[in-house]
């Protein structure tokens, strides 16, 4: 991976679809989701307090919080109902290349 940005976290194969895997970037933790075949990184957080997101379930698109049963939209970081919250769950650029899987932790997707 040529961009400095990006840090390798993991190998492509350690997150089967439909799975959530924890990793950590400096003391940084992030969320590893493969939805249909598709990486998506997350904070590895739920912003209510705390709980890691790779304890929580996920089915399909969605991710509820193991902690609260707070939820969230994977591909999009929007809550669900019956979240408490408005605040979007952070998502960050990720590049598959090689059967290796990098996150940029510094940028944050609109």
């Amino acid at each position: 991976m040529p961009d400095p940005d990006f840090v390798r976290v993991a190998a492509l194969a350690d997150v089967p679809e439909g799975t959530v895997r924890s990793v950590k970037i400096r003391i940084q933790e992030f969320a590893l989701f493969n939805v249909k075949g598709t990486i998506v990184a997350t904070r590895g957080t739920c912003p209510h307090q705390r709980s890691s997101l790779a304890a929580g379930q996920v089915c399909g698109d969605e991710v509820t919080c193991a902690r609260h049963g707070w939820r969230f939209r994977i591909t999009t970081g929007e809550p669900l109902p019956p979240s408490g919250t408005y605040a979007k769950l952070d998502r960050y650029e990720v590049v598959v290349e090689a059967g290796e899987i990098w996150i940029a932790p510094e940028r944050v997707i609109p």
